[in-house]
C-alpha cells in the first residue's frame, strides 16, 4: 500500500547495486563518508515560549515546523493567523512540560544513537551504494503519538515514545504492557531504519495474500538483519528469547497450521491481521506464540531463499514482486 510521501511509518524502491548476498562476514565501512546527526527540534519547539522565539524557529524551519505541526501535534499550518495561539496552549500545557522534562532527563545527549545509526546506514549504504539523499533527522515530541514520521526531507524520532518500559507516563495512558517493553533507548535505532526501509519500498505484490505479505515482511527483516550484524534476531523481530525459541522449536507445526487451514493464499483481510497485528501472542496459536509470527515465517521463507539461490543479486531480490514466485525458488518445508 503506498502512503502519501508524509507518512507516518510505511519500504525500499531505491537505486540498488547488484551486491551479491552470500555474505557472512561483517563487511568494512570505515570509508564510507557518512554521519548522521539530529536536529533537537524537541528542546527547541519548549524553548520557543513566546512570539518572537516562535517567529525565529519558523523562520529557521519553515518546512519542518509545518511537518511537525500539521502532522505530529496537529495544529494545522503555521502561517494560520491562529497557529501562535494554539502553540502557545500546547508548550505551556502541565502535562506537556512534564513530558519535555522527562525527555530532558532521559536524552541529554544523543552521541550513542546517532553513532549506532550512522554505522548501520554506512552499511546499508555499502549493500545499496546509490542511496544518496538520506532525510534530515530530527527529535520531537508527538504528545505520544507514532513513534517515527518520515516525509521526502525529514525523519523525525518521537523521544516520548522511548522512555522506558515502567515509566509513569506509560501507566497512566494504559498502554499495553506488550507494547511497553520495547519503549525502550535499545529499540530506537532499529525503529528509525525500519521505519526508513518500509518508507522506501513499495509493497507491489502479483497477488495480493497471506503469503505475499509474510514474505514482504520478511524483507525488510532480513535487510535490518544485514544493517544490525551484531543484533540477534529475535531482537530485530522484538520477540522474547522464549517466543523465539517456541518458534524455533515449533517451525514445522506452524506452517502445518497454516496449511492444514488453508490460509497461505488466503486474500482475507481479518485472516491476514491476524498473522501480522501486535500484540501479546498470535490469535489462533498457544499463547506462547509471539505476535506478528508472520514477519518471523517471512525471514524463514527469504532466509531459506537465499540457502537455495546463493548468487542472487540483490536488486533483483528486491525488485521480484512475484511472491509466490519467491516462495516456490526458495524451498522452504519445514518438516
Amino acid at each position: 500500500m503506498k502512503l502519501n510521501r508524509t507518512i507516518l511509518i510505511s519500504l525500499l524502491t531505491l537505486s540498488i547495486c547488484s551486491c551479491n548476498l552470500s555474505r557472512k562476514k561483517i563487511p568494512d565501512v570505515s570509508n564510507i563518508d557518512l554521519d548522521i546527526k539530529f536536529i533537537r527540534l524537541d528542546s527547541m519547539v519548549f524553548s520557543a515560549n513566546d512570539s518572537l522565539k516562535l517567529d525565529a524557529l519558523c523562520r529557521r524551519y519553515p518546512n519542518l515546523m509545518q511537518l511537525y505541526s500539521n502532522k505530529v501535534i496537529m495544529l494545522g499550518d503555521i502561517n494560520n493567523p491562529n497557529f501562535p495561539y494554539l502553540y502557545n496552549k500546547f508548550v505551556s500545557d502541565t502535562t506537556m512540560n512534564e513530558v519535555y522534562q522527562s525527555v530532558a532527563d532521559s536524552f541529554p545527549s544523543l552521541n550513542q544513537l546517532q553513532d549506532e545509526l550512522t554505522l548501520s546506514f554506512k552499511y546499508l549504504k555499502y549493500y545499496i551504494p546509490k542511496i544518496t539523499n538520506l532525510p534530515q533527522f530530527f527529535t520531537q515530541i508527538s504528545g505520544f503519538n507514532q513513534n517515527v514520521v518520515l516525509s521526502d526531507k525529514y525523519l523525525g524520532l518521537s523521544l516520548d515514545k522511548y522512555l522506558g518500559s515502567n515509566h509513569i507516563f506509560y501507566s497512566r495512558l494504559a498502554t499495553p504492557l506488550y507494547a511497553r517493553k520495547y519503549m525502550t533507548k535499545e529499540n530506537i535505532a532499529a525503529d528509525i531504519m525500519e521505519s526508513y526501509l518500509v518508507g522506501e519500498n513499495d509493497f507491489n505484490p502479483k497477488s495480493e495474500n497471506l503469503v505475499s505479505n509474510f514474505i514482504y515482511k520478511g524483507k525488510i527483516r532480513y535487510l535490518m538483519s544485514m544493517v544490525f550484524p551484531s543484533k540477534l534476531e529475535s531482537d530485530l523481530l522484538k520477540f522474547s528469547d522464549t517466543q523465539h525459541k517456541w518458534c524455533e522449536d515449533n517451525e514445522a507445526q506452524i506452517w502445518g497450521y497454516i496449511i492444514e487451514n488453508k490460509e497461505l493464499f488466503t486474500t482475507e483481510g481479518y485472516i491476514i491481521s491476524r498473522y501480522l497485528s501486535p500484540g501479546p501472542f498470535t490469535r489462533g496459536l498457544p499463547r506462547e506464540s509471539p505476535a506478528r509470527i508472520g514477519e518471523w515465517i517471512g525471514l524463514k521463507i527469504v532466509q531459506a531463499y537465499f540457502e537455495q539461490n546463493p548468487n542472487i543479486e540483490l536488486i533483483d531480490f528486491l525488485k521480484e514482486n512475484d511472491y509466490e514466485k519467491i516462495l516456490r525458488d526458495s524451498g522452504y518445508n519445514p518438516s
